[in-house]
């Protein structure tokens, strides 16, 4: 009766699997193990510190709003010019945090409406640095950038952008701006068929692409 239990697991595809994983197992104890422990390290290592990263951003929400509240301001469009700079040391401070950088974006926006552009544009690549959900962000980058003249500069944002974004369609007339104006040819003739796709025939933007296209 042994025997042919014996037998059955030998015949066993999985206990062969096993067997062999045992017998290699045996002599390569001790990578294994510190394999175990590398792997453990570097868990505890992550969670670390992303608790640290959490305290650090809970500290930044603290300061951001007693400063606001110091002010007598509830948005940073309500700031007077000369104070504006405490709001700039906040974000220098905790920019690598997520109220720090949703911060910085509203500081860029700020001075993006006062046509300070470089202003702008530092602490737009702040937040666009530190926030995972940044196509607005980039959006806004972009557009400044467009005003500048920087279309080399602005079309590589552009074209960073998820495509997935509500305001694609927008993203994709400036894509064409950018490559017009930068001779990228390829690019041209790729936008007009992205637009040639049925969810973008009401789009705004594609009715003043074959504008242009008509002049």
């Amino acid at each position: 009766m042994k025997s042919d239990e014996r037998h059955r697991l030998k015949e066993n595809p999985v206990m062969k699997y096993v067997s062999k994983a045992v017998q290699w197992a045996i002599p390569h104890a001790g990578k294994i193990v510190t394999g175990v422990i590398i792997i453990l390290l570097i868990i505890m290592g992550s969670w670390y510190y992303n608790y640290k990263q959490q305290q650090k951003n809970e500290k930044a929400g603290i300061e951001i709003s007693r400063t606001m509240e110091d002010l007598g301001i509830e948005r940073v469009e309500e700031v007077k010019e000369e104070k504006i700079t405490l709001l700039g040391d906040l974000v220098n401070n905790f920019k690598s945090t997520k109220n720090g950088a949703v911060l910085s974006y509203k500081l860029g926006k700020y001075y993006y409406e006062k046509d300070e552009y470089e202003k702008a544009k530092n602490y737009l690549n702040i937040a666009k640095d530190n926030l995972e959900d940044n196509d607005y962000i980039k959006h806004m980058l972009a557009n400044l950038l467009i005003e500048q003249q920087k279309y080399s500069d602005a079309l590589t944002v552009l074209q960073s952008i998820n495509k997935k974004y509500e305001l694609y369609d927008n993203i994709l007339y400036l894509i064409y701006i950018s490559a017009e104006k930068t001779d990228k040819e390829k690019i041209v003739s790729n936008v007009k068929r992205e637009f040639e796709k049925e969810k973008y025939n009401n789009s705004k933007y594609y009715s003043m692409i074959k504008i242009r296209e008509a002049l």
